[in-house]
């Protein structure tokens, strides 16, 4: 963790790496690093929290995060996930546990993948996470404040042991990066930036595809809900004595989304209830959000990937009005095991060696709208 506030310019940084093998699977390992940086920050506060963690089984998410705080302002992060054998390691970071926890500072985050990890695992071999944030904080007023919290997240999946004589190895290790970065420069106006990263390998990629199915289940589950109960109410009104034919026609179509939205919740339960057996071999995912409050503030988002899938970046930027503005990015990454291609036709089809790759990266812009007047 690095922390620092003050007039004078700031820069620190942080990191943490940790590194796993199962040799009954593969000879390479499975490792991350992460690390967060405050870079250039003056006139506000900045903090940087890195974790990681890494297990010579599927397990790696039980491992809890040592530092049990969360990054503050103007800190810059970049998150790597590495297959360097015996590379276990914290450079500049300073670790201990929720003793070191700063007063006023929210607990630290867990470890990712922790809430789906039950059953049995679906993805053999060792396994790894690493997550970073960092914030930066300008209250406003008339110092002004400039900085940048930047953070960037890789995932090496080495290529695996080959079973029998020799010394012949498998196809290159796929790769994949995610990075986003949260500027601001303010003169007068509060500013706020949040950065975060992460990445993971083995069973905790399966573990996070099974959160996200859950998180969705969940969602339609509401959606559901809400859409039974306006059909209900829908139908109450078409039911009254000299409803008109625009009432009835609201009841039909009301009471068609909820039929869909029951349909779509059922898909997504019987989704979240199936073992995750295809997940990437890692994944790697960053995002950066950047707020001014006011006027006499700029503030500007960058998200872009990496690695095998090739590299595509994206921006944001704004200039705020009296009501301020909001700057996004997000970026993802996955690498797969293999080339996703395959020779011959039919039972003849073999798989080529190789790796393969997706990315997806957005941005977004808003400006705030002022409170209505009281009245």
């Amino acid at each position: 963790m690095v922390a620092c506030a003050g007039g004078d310019v700031c820069n620190g940084r942080a990191s943490s790496a940790a590194t796993a093998t199962d040799p009954v699977v593969s000879a390479d390992p499975r490792g991350s690093r992460s690390t967060g940086t405050c870079e250039g920050v003056t006139g506000g506060a900045c903090q940087a929290v890195t974790n990681s963690g890494a297990s010579s089984g599927p397990d790696a998410n039980t491992i809890l995060p040592l530092v049990q705080a969360s990054s503050t302002a103007n800190a810059t992060v970049s998150e790597d996930e590495v297959g360097s054998r015996g590379e276990q390691s914290g450079d500049e970071q300073q670790q201990g546990g929720a003793a070191d926890q700063q007063p006023g500072m929210p607990a630290g985050p867990t470890a990712p993948g922790s809430s789906a990890n039950s059953g049995g695992p679906t993805v053999p071999g060792a396994s790894s996470w690493t997550m970073a944030s960092a914030v930066l904080d300008c209250a406003g007023g008339s110092g002004g404040c400039v900085g940048t919290a930047r953070t960037s997240a890789t995932g090496d999946e080495g290529p695996s042991a080959m079973n029998g004589a020799g010394t012949a190895r498998g196809p290159p290790a796929a790769t994949g990066t995610t990075s986003s970065s949260g500027s601001c420069a303010s003169t007068q106006s509060g500013c706020l930036v949040q950065t975060t990263s992460e990445s993971q390998s083995g069973q905790v990629v399966a573990d996070i595809v099974a959160e996200d199915r859950n998180t969705a289940a969940e969602q339609a589950r509401q959606e559901a809900l809400e859409a039974q109960a306006a059909a209900r109410d829908a139908a109450e009104v078409a039911a009254r004595p000299g409803a008109t034919a625009a009432q009835r026609k609201a009841a039909a179509d009301a009471a068609k989304t909820a039929a869909d939205a029951r349909k779509a919740h059922t898909e997504f339960a019987k989704l979240a209830a199936t073992p995750v057996t295809d997940a990437p071999a890692t994944m790697s995912r960053s995002s950066a959000a950047a707020q001014c409050e006011g006027p006499a503030c700029r503030a500007s988002t960058t998200g872009a990937t990496d690695g095998t899938g090739g590299r595509a970046g994206t921006a944001a930027r704004c200039v705020a009005a009296a009501s301020g503005c909001v700057v996004t990015s997000d970026a993802t990454a996955t690498a797969e095991r293999d080339s996703g291609l395959t020779s011959g036709e039919g039972e003849k089809a073999r798989p080529i060696p190789g790796s393969s790759a997706s990315r997806r990266r957005a941005p977004s812009c808003s400006a705030r709208r002022p409170a209505a007047p009281a009245r």
